[in-house]
């Protein structure tokens, strides 16, 4: 028995277990450790088309491995470093014994020589290491998905600007093609880190305040989703979406209404009703400057609720002919604002938000209609016919990339609906109590890992026959009457703390001219947060998040003294403006 291959396995099943299963089940005859006349040990590879490849073998290998870290690591060692090939571990371990801070990813198309590696060198400390990101054998559609998600996870931002890609040039020299389209993969998602999560203006931060205390004036009046945590245990919810694969659904959809929980996107709640399909609800959360036009020149029942995020633009929930049921974000500023509404993770897209919803009102089934999240195959849509422009303008507009389909090939979608279907993904993971079926055809859409593809003659079966018992809006409207005066009062309180606090770190935040060089900065700025209030410290961080993330990102990793001094006249600026914004927002009060 290896010893040391199952120690190696051992320390990969704590870190995936699926990727060790696969690993252990490998057969490598065809791969070798030979053993040069030098005493170096390399790797043989006997394939059918390109004969013997070997991989290692060059004179004086280990000090060749030592030059390419010396040039690559810096002074403090630190840093994003994408490694490219596995080898026999060679330049991994050689890296690890320097490495001190930062994220590693090692890419290695084939399996195989990352279990020979995990044969040949005792792995087991770097596989455990929370830093280490093993991708391995992934198929290149899932590249972007995946680099995002150790974008996201790893809270990396302070090692981003300083990336640095170490690699093995025979391996690299066998599969030249992949690992270009890995390069590819990362700077999309590099650039989806810090555009789509991080994000670059902390003004649209500021509107979202905005519009979330001008909001606050109709919540007396709304429905307070809190009585009716539970309700619908044992209904089947239905999430319908605007994707292309919606239409054909339709005339079924209008005649089984009854049997299900409805909640559909905004953008396809116009297109529900003139198909005479009424649905429980609709959900919103975008602040975009149109989305007011998606509840404009048509009816609206005075019971279709607007199940909606408080940052929505005021004019929507002002004017909205229906029910209004709002649902507080587990963010800021949700996070201190007293207890009145449930507080959800509600993803990114009006879906999340919905399918959250179906959750707490206790259903245990939920099916997806229209959530294609790819181009529609052959006219390659985005949205379903007659779907509003600037919905379909903004979706085609973006980069075709190939994701997996419901038959096991590929279909394209991009980026962003990559992100959404992600969520989705997650939300399934965190429910393991419910059963998530997509109501679509094989040969369209994405596919949602953990929700059932199914037929619509299969869910029709499956779904229940009764019609759905709703629940009484009275009793919503009763309970938010109840709780209104105390949340008010609690409110205001908690607003002016948050106002005193603020105004104390206005006074201090000039404080930070005195740095002059990148160490003096963390200093002032450690100091400046010992010296804030809580409450006002961590709203503060969370408003100029895009801007100081990115800028002590840079203070870390990139800036010399120079480039800190020559840079941060501009950024205190702008920190000293953001902080007059939130103050002007907070004392105007709702």
């Amino acid at each position: 028995m290896n010893t040391i291959y199952q120690k190696n396995l051992a320390a990969l099943q704590e870190r995936d277990l699926d990727l060790a299963q696969f690993i252990d089940s490998l057969e490598t005859q065809a791969y070798s450790v030979q053993t040069a006349a030098s005493g170096q040990s390399y790797l043989e590879i006997k394939t059918e088309n390109k004969g013997i490849i070997r991989i290692g073998d060059q004179p004086n290998q280990t000090g060749r491995v030592q030059t390419l870290i010396e040039q690559q690591l810096d002074q403090q060692n630190q840093g994003f470093f994408l490694i490219f090939g596995a080898g026999l571990g060679n330049l991994l371990t050689e890296f690890f014994s320097n490495f001190k801070k930062g994220v590693c990813i090692l890419v290695e198309r084939d399996a195989r020589i990352f279990k020979m590696a995990m044969q040949t060198q005792d792995l087991s400390s770097i596989l455990a290491h929370p830093g280490f990101y093993p991708l391995v054998a992934i198929k290149p559609e899932h590249l972007v998905s995946r680099l995002s998600k150790i974008m996201i996870a790893a809270n990396n931002s302070n090692h981003l600007p300083k990336l640095y890609l170490l690699q093995d040039p025979q391996v690299v020299a066998l599969s030249q093609s992949y690992y270009e389209q890995v390069a590819l993969a990362l700077k999309t998602a590099v650039g989806f880190f810090w555009d789509g999560v991080v994000g670059d203006s902390y003004h649209d931060t500021l509107l979202g305040f905005q519009y979330s205390f001008q909001n606050l004036k109709q919540y007396q009046k709304s429905l307070n989703l809190t009585a009716w945590k539970g309700v619908a245990k044992g209904q089947v919810g239905l999430v319908v979406s605007s994707g292309p694969s919606l239409l054909n659904k339709l005339p079924w959809l209008k005649e089984n209404q009854d049997r299900f929980v409805i909640i559909c996107a905004d953008s396809a709640l116009k297109l529900l009703l003139e198909h005479g399909i009424k649905p429980f609800g609709a959900g919103c959360m975008e602040r975009h400057e149109r989305v007011p036009i998606l509840f404009k020149d048509y009816t609206i029942p005075d019971d279709v609720i607007l199940f909606h995020s408080p940052q929505i633009m005021p004019e929507i929930p002002e004017n909205y002919q229906g029910q209004l049921a709002p649902v507080f974000r587990d963010v800021l500023p949700f996070s201190f604002f007293p207890d009145l509404l449930p507080r959800f993770n509600i993803g990114m897209s009006c879906a999340h938000l919905n399918i959250m919803v179906l959750l707490y009102l206790g259903c245990e089934r939920i099916a997806f209609m229209g959530q294609d999240l790819a181009f529609e195959r052959e006219s390659l849509k985005s949205h379903y016919e007659g779907m509003y422009d600037y919905a379909t303008e903004s979706d085609q507009s973006k980069q075709h990339v190939p994701v997996v389909d419901n038959q096991g090939g590929s279909i394209m979608s991009h980026e962003k609906w990559i992100q959404f279907r992600e969520f989705i993904e997650l939300i399934i993971t965190h429910n393991p109590g419910a059963a998530f079926y997509n109501v679509i055809e094989k040969e369209q859409g994405a596919r949602i890992l953990g929700a059932s593809r199914i037929d619509l003659i299969d869910f029709e079966k499956m779904s229940a026959n009764d019609r759905v018992v709703l629940p009484d809006f009275k009793q919503a409207q009763d309970f938010m009457q109840k709780k209104w005066p105390d949340f008010k009062d609690s409110l205001q309180q908690s607003l002016q703390n948050l106002i005193d606090g603020l105004e104390q770190l206005r006074g201090m935040w000039p404080d930070l001219e005195q740095a002059q060089t990148k160490q003096r900065y963390f200093e002032c700025l450690s100091n400046l947060e010992q010296r804030t209030p809580d409450l006002a410290w961590s709203v503060f961080c969370e408003v100029f998040c895009s801007r100081k993330k990115r800028f002590d990102a840079n203070v870390e990793s990139v800036f010399s003294d120079d480039d800190f001094q020559k840079n941060s006249p501009g950024y205190i600026k702008e920190g000293q403006s953001c902080l007059e914004e939130l103050l002007k927002i907070l004392k105007k009060g709702f």
